[in-house]
């Protein structure tokens, strides 16, 4: 694979800046783990200073990629605004934080610069992997209930949480390699923002159907909420089938479009943008909270 810009920055360290100016007051670190298949992934890790255990959630970034690219003059990874503001939000509510960089760590800022012999079915079973990966991750800290750990996903990060929750996983061909679902750890629950639902055909010959439970947020003027309709309607069918309850949720906001927790444009995108991250943090708090 072609190696990038980003291989020849070596920062100091990882800021992350809120959207105000401040400065996150939990320390970021800049750490090494491995995805689920061996590959070396770089991520940012924040940790209250709270008496755990603590529950933790896995932020998956879009394709923009996580970091803001550094100017010549920088010495430190900055964490680009959504997420350093997400990392405040939770954060401050006592949980710890990983936000693995699939594209940083493969040697580019943003998907528009990654290599032409990776194409998008490739980073979809690799971003399946990293955020597996990345709960090995979070759940051998010692602070962490490994029992209390979800996944948050944007865009294409939210993709591949779609991806990261089916169920038979690891029964799929491009998936075969993945820990089998008895030897690995599970996320409690997950959250997309506005993912595209088709998931690279991958699915084709097998219902989707999360493995807990999922909630989709998307917006009525998106062209990726094309599929979602039919996932719900797939993972409906399906728990109908086992007698269980429907573990997924879509809803979508009239007057928005893809993007609107980033950069909302209008006063209906603002208006989406609270009420999903109202709705969010209210779950998360359900199923992390001691």
């Amino acid at each position: 694979m072609t190696l990038y810009a980003a291989c020849a920055f070596e920062p100091d360290g990882v800021e992350v800046q809120l959207s105000d100016g401040s400065l996150l007051e939990i320390p970021a670190q800049l750490v090494h783990f491995d995805n689920d298949r061996g590959d070396a992934l770089q991520g940012v890790w924040m940790q209250p200073e709270l008496d755990g255990p603590l529950g933790a959630v896995v932020v998956l970034h879009g394709n923009g990629g996580l970091f803001t690219e550094p100017d010549r003059d920088d010495t430190k990874l900055e964490v680009a605004p959504q997420f350093a503001d997400w990392s405040a939000m939770l954060t401050r509510r006592g949980y710890a934080v990983l936000l693995p960089s699939s594209y940083y760590s493969r040697g580019f800022w943003e998907w528009d610069d990654a290599p032409r012999d990776l194409d998008e079915v490739d980073r979809l079973v690799l971003r399946t992997h990293d955020a597996y990966g990345a709960l090995r991750f979070v759940c051998s800290e010692q602070a962490v209930d490994c029992d209390r750990i979800a996944l948050l996903g944007f865009s294409n990060g939210a993709s591949a949480t779609l991806m990261s929750m089916q169920d038979d996983l690891e029964l799929l061909p491009r998936t075969a390699g993945l820990t089998p679902a008895a030897q690995r750890e599970r996320f409690i629950e997950a959250h997309a923002f506005y993912p595209g639902c088709g998931l690279q055909g991958l699915l084709d010959d097998s219902p989707y159907f999360p493995t807990a439970p999922l909630r989709v947020y998307h917006a009525a003027f998106d062209p990726l909420l094309e599929h979602c309709p039919s996932r719900q309607a797939e993972s409906s069918a399906e728990a109908q089938r086992r007698g269980v309850e429907d573990p997924m949720t879509v809803r979508v906001y009239d007057g928005a479009d893809h993007g609107f927790d980033s950069s909302p444009d209008n006063q209906a995108e603002l208006d989406a943008q609270d009420d999903a991250r109202e709705r969010a943090l209210a779950a998360l708090a359900t199923a992390l909270d001691p």
